[in-house]
């Protein structure tokens, strides 16, 4: 790492702890850091503070982080291409940013591949199939529906 990276980060922590010791002296407690996938800043937080705060990391990191994880096996995974590796994180991106729940993401993820191979009974409102089933074709794979 960059030594104006590394000032960058070390500023970017003491203004996180700032606005945490701020938010307190309010009475309130930060229970979820949401963030970057960089563990520095969550355990100077967890340092600093007497209650337990999660790491939760944004859509942009979480997608980037599980789109590392397919090329990781994209050696191992012949059928696995650069293109389907895109449109999967294209979806789980979706996936994390129209559902609000648990439940909600949980169902979205689960319908990702059936949907990528022709099987729309897990899909939402979202799914084009819906909309016209006799002449649907899939944007980037070609599926039969």
């Amino acid at each position: 790492m960059s030594m104006l990276k590394m000032q960058k980060r070390k500023y970017f922590i003491i203004m996180v702890l700032l606005c945490l010791t701020v938010v307190e002296k309010k009475n309130a407690v930060v229970s979820v850091l949401v963030g970057d996938d960089d563990s520095s800043t969550i355990s100077k937080v967890r340092q600093n503070v007497e209650h337990e705060v999660e790491k939760w990391s944004d859509v942009v990191h979480a997608k980037r982080s599980f789109g590392s994880s397919l090329y990781s096996i994209k050696a191992q995974n012949k059928s696995l291409t650069d293109m389907m590796i895109r449109y999967f994180q294209r979806c789980f991106g979706y996936a994390l940013k129209q559902n609000k729940d648990n439940e909600g993401v949980q169902k979205g993820l689960k319908s990702i591949v059936p949907h990528t191979y022709g099987d729309h009974s897990s899909c939402g409102s979202w799914c084009g199939y819906f909309k016209n089933p006799a002449s649907y074709k899939h944007k980037v794979f070609p599926t039969k529906a």
